[in-house]
């Protein structure tokens, strides 16, 4: 069994030319997010990844339209020792990477495994800056974030039920319908037409007072810290008696199976990357 840390990305549109109408940038817009998904399987065809300076062993174990399973290997150095003398060689550890590019699911699943990087972070780190660079040929732009669930977010709230002064919550550009649909639909496309490809809502307590009703029966909450966990952005949390922010999403959503990369094997990864749940 394997364990994986999952990971959402969502995409933008990159829009530079400010000679074009309203009318216009609207219709670019559309095209390319209309595109985006298809966009990124070229993209996926054609990587590769760099980690401190030095392109990183890939192989593909399996490939279809919207899933692809890929072999990231690291390379290291390790001392070893043969016939009582110490020597250096490479070693090239590796992990397992599954890219579920389904414009309803658009989900990333790293294994854990610490031999090969020490945190699957450092492999979305290098995704994401493989993948800007590949995406802005296309004018597109995407952010891959870890996915956290919104229980985390509820015991921090009820620690600091009678304390919480400010909640800030984070979103990326509105695409992906699973993420989307808990949030507003004002919120959603006023991100559209302004092209904010990260949006903020903050709640404030007046001064030398707190938030009230911050649970899981206010809807609009709940919506809100559903979407942040999905979308895998920070919930902030100012609280009475801290100079700093407290944070969800330090935690990952973690699943464990085994990879055989049967076809049988294979939709039931696309079933678990589709149907994740709390």
């Amino acid at each position: 069994m394997s364990k994986f840390d999952i990971y959402t990305f969502q995409f933008s549109p990159i829009i530079e030319d400010g000679t074009l109408s309203f009318e216009d940038i609207e219709a670019e817009r559309k095209r390319i997010m209309e595109n985006k998904n298809e966009f990124f399987e070229e993209v996926l065809t054609s990587a590769t990844f760099v980690h401190r300076s030095k392109s990183l062993p890939l192989v593909v174990e399996y490939s279809d339209q919207d899933l692809k399973v890929i072999r990231i290997a690291n390379i290291k150095t390790i001392e070893i020792e043969r016939d009582f003398v110490k020597e250096w060689t490479e070693n090239q550890p590796s992990c397992i990477v599954i890219i579920y590019n389904n414009a309803e699911v658009q989900r990333i699943a790293i294994e854990q495994k610490i031999e090969a990087f020490t945190d699957t972070k450092v492999v979305s780190s290098i995704l994401n800056k493989t993948f800007n660079y590949k995406l802005r040929h296309y004018n597109l732009a995407i952010k891959i974030n870890k996915e956290y669930n919104a229980q985390d977010f509820w015991d921090i709230a009820s620690q600091y039920e009678k304390s919480i002064k400010k909640l800030r919550f984070e979103f990326n550009y509105p695409n992906l319908p699973r993420v989307t649909k808990n949030l507003n639909s004002a919120l959603k496309n006023a991100s559209e037409i302004v092209n904010s490809t990260r949006s903020a809502i903050e709640f404030n307590a007046e001064e030398k007072k707190t938030l009230q009703n911050i649970n899981a029966n206010n809807k609009t909450i709940n919506g809100l810290v559903k979407a942040s966990a999905e979308g895998g952005t920070p919930i902030k949390m100012k609280v009475k008696g801290y100079k700093k922010y407290v944070e969800t999403g330090n935690k990952a959503k973690t699943i464990e199976f085994d990879l055989d990369l049967s076809t049988k094997n294979i939709e039931e990864v696309k079933d678990i990357l589709r149907e994740l749940k709390e």
